[in-house]
């Protein structure tokens, strides 16, 4: 569980954006191209998922980084690690057994399917989605260096240093050069972590210099401003696109730093407190949601397939949404922390 002093306070806006960006990873990874038209637009969001997530990671815990406090650094760093692990091993079990009962359903996998997992978050066979957490760790490895051995200005001048350098190696073509060529289990995770860096550094700043917080003067401009910029940002190209793996679409950048302050300014508070009971007690297993939801899905895929029914792919991310915050739900309720800390 992290510890809630090295966090910003509590928003429900943020919790209701959080929410929904789990269900795009789904919609994501689950959706199909021949959708109706209607549900284009939350198939494209679904790419927007994980930068307002590694955006969100940075914004609240920028505290942390600055506090340079030993019993906190250890229960983050545990915190990011931990679900890397568990997962692995959980999806490496459920695909052998899985392998035993649908034989013929394509889950086979082999013992260095569960070391890749773990160290890069990626496997061809597993392929658990986790490689957002391994970039996870490395940024916040880099950013609990920085801070520790550096003063803050410092520390935010080089930061700014990498978010300029991750433009140069992407526009140049130099990340893909890099990586591109290297094998699937280390391709994405690499490539990406590039990718991310502006997203860690746009997160941390604009908690750092209390952005979101000054917006709230004139809450409602901004709200309005916000919500057609991202509009805007959803239909036309800003800033083109580099070579990449999947998250050098730079239209994002911006587009994250807009839905992410519209979210925050929205006053979800005025409504009945019964409405802010509901988006915290979902969003407690946003983890559980996004880390199981792969599993959970392919698992209703070859179910289903086998024995012959056709479901709306649509109405299969939902189900699959539902079911994940059922187990994560249990796991949580069984007296052990360590079933907790996968989920919560």
């Amino acid at each position: 569980m992290e510890n809630q002093n090295s966090k910003k306070p509590y928003n429900q806006g943020i919790a209701l954006l959080k929410m929904l960006m789990c269900f795009e990873v789904i919609l994501d990874h689950f959706l199909t191209d021949s959708a109706p038209i209607y549900l284009k637009p939350f198939k494209m969001l679904g790419g927007l998922a994980v930068p307002v997530f590694m955006f969100l990671s940075f914004y609240l815990t920028e505290k942390l980084f600055l506090d340079n406090d030993s019993t906190k650094i250890k229960q983050r760093l545990y915190r990011v690690c931990y679900p890397q692990i568990g997962w692995a091993i959980i999806y490496w079990v459920a695909f052998t057994i899985l392998t035993i009962i649908l034989p013929k359903s394509n889950f086979g996998v082999k013992p260095t399917d569960l070391l890749w997992q773990i160290f890069t978050g990626h496997s061809p066979r597993l392929n658990a989605a986790m490689w957002f957490q391994t970039v996870l760790i490395a940024c916040t490895v880099i950013y609990l260096l920085i801070f520790k051995f550096m003063k803050t200005e410092k520390g935010i001048m080089l930061t700014s240093v990498m978010l300029f350098f991750a433009f140069a190696i992407q526009y140049t073509g130099l990340n893909t050069k890099m990586f591109g060529s290297l094998r699937y289990e280390l391709r994405y995770s690499l490539g990406r972590f590039c990718e991310m860096i502006p997203y860690v550094t746009l997160g941390f700043s604009c908690a750092y210099y209390n952005v979101f917080e000054k917006l709230k003067s004139n809450r409602i401009f901004f709200i309005i401003l916000f919500g057609l910029s991202s509009i805007f940002l959803s239909k036309y190209i800003v800033i083109n696109s580099a070579p990449g793996f999947g998250y050098s679409f730079n239209n994002f950048i911006p587009l994250t730093f807009c839905i992410t302050a519209f979210a925050f300014l929205i006053p979800i508070e005025k409504l009945p407190e019964s409405v802010g009971n509901i988006i915290k007690f979902i969003t407690k297993y946003t983890l559980g949601i996004y880390c199981m939801h792969i599993l959970v899905g392919r698992f209703f895929n070859a179910v289903l397939s086998k024995i012959g029914i056709n479901i709306n792919s649509f109405v299969l991310c939902i189900i699959t949404y539902i079911v994940c915050f059922f187990v994560s739900f249990v796991m949580c309720k069984i007296p052990l922390k360590y079933f907790r800390q996968l989920v919560d």
